[in-house]
C-alpha cells in the first residue's frame, strides 16, 4: 500500500457516519505500508476524529513502526493450538494441515477447501525450511537475495520471517520437551536431528529472527537485517 491509501484513509475519516454514531476504517495487511506511507498515516491518527476509529490488522506488530505503534492500542491476537485446529477440522490430512497452519485455523480452512493453494503455500514453507538447512556461506547469499527483492516483495517476506520465527519457536519449545505448546514437534525434532547447538542457540535464533522483522520496519537496509539475522543462526 501506498501514500494514496493513507489519503483514502484520511478522506475517510473526515466523513461522518451516515446512520450510525461511530466509523469504523479497517485496514487488512497494514504491514504492507512502505516507511513513507506509515509516517503520512501518523497525522490521521493524531487527528482522529470522536467518532472514528482505525483498525489496521498486520501479520506482526513489529512491522509497523514505533510511532504508529504508539498511537494505537495493540491487541495480540494468539495463535490456536494445533490440537484444537485438529480437532475442528474434517478430512484425512486433519493433521499435517493444522501442524503446516502454525496456530492459524483460517489458514487450515483455506488449506482444506483448496488444495492447489496449500500446496503451492506447503512448498514456499519447504523452502523457508531449505535456507534453514544451508551452510552458513549459502544462508548469507540467500539472506541478500531476499534482502534484495524486499521492497518488491514486502508483504511476502514479513510473512516468510514470520513462519521463520515459528519455526525457531517450535524448536526452541520441542527442545525444552514443551511439545505440547509447539506447532509442529515432529518437524522441530527433524531439523534439530543433526545439530550439536542447545537451547541458548535456538533462542538467540528466535531473538535474531525477531530483531530482523523489527529493524525491516525501520531505515536499516534489508540486506544488512537480513545478515544480522541468519548469523545468528545455529548450524542445522
Amino acid at each position: 500500500m501506498t501514500i494514496e491509501t493513507v489519503r483514502k484513509i484520511a478522506a475517510s475519516t473526515a466523513l461522518r457516519p451516515y446512520e450510525g454514531r461511530h466509523r469504523f476504517i479497517i485496514v487488512d495487511e497494514a504491514e504492507t505500508l512502505g516507511e513513507p506511507a506509515q509516517q503520512a498515516l501518523l497525522k490521521t491518527l493524531e487527528d482522529l476524529p470522536g467518532y472514528a476509529t482505525i483498525i489496521l490488522i498486520a501479520t506482526s506488530a513489529g512491522a509497523m513502526l514505533d510511532t504508529v505503534r504508539s498511537r494505537c492500542v495493540e491487541i495480540a491476537l494468539q495463535l490456536v493450538p494445533t490440537v484444537e485446529i485438529v480437532a475442528a477440522i474434517d478430512g484425512p490430512d486433519a493433521h499435517a494441515i493444522a501442524a503446516r497452519a502454525a496456530g492459524r485455523p483460517g489458514w487450515a480452512i483455506k488449506a482444506l477447501a483448496e488444495p492447489d493453494w496449500r500446496a503451492s503455500q506447503s512448498e514456499g514453507i519447504e523452502r523457508l525450511e531449505s535456507w534453514l538447512r544451508m551452510s552458513t556461506a549459502e544462508r548469507l547469499v540467500e539472506a541478500y537475495q531476499r534482502g534484495d527483492r524486499f521492497m518488491k516483495e514486502r508483504k511476502q517476506a514479513f510473512q516468510d520471517l514470520d513462519r521463520v520465527q515459528l519455526i525457531w519457536r517450535d524448536i526452541v519449545l520441542t527442545s525444552a520437551d514443551l511439545d505440547q505448546f509447539a506447532f509442529d514437534a515432529e518437524r522441530a525434532r527433524g531439523l534439530m536431528a543433526r545439530s550439536s547447538a542447545g537451547m541458548s542457540d535456538w533462542y538467540r535464533a528466535l531473538t535474531a529472527t525477531r530483531q530482523c522483522i523489527q529493524d525491516l520496519t525501520g531505515n536499516i537496509r534489508p540486506r544488512l537485517a537480513m545478515q544480522a539475522m541468519v548469523n545468528q543462526w545455529p548450524t542445522l
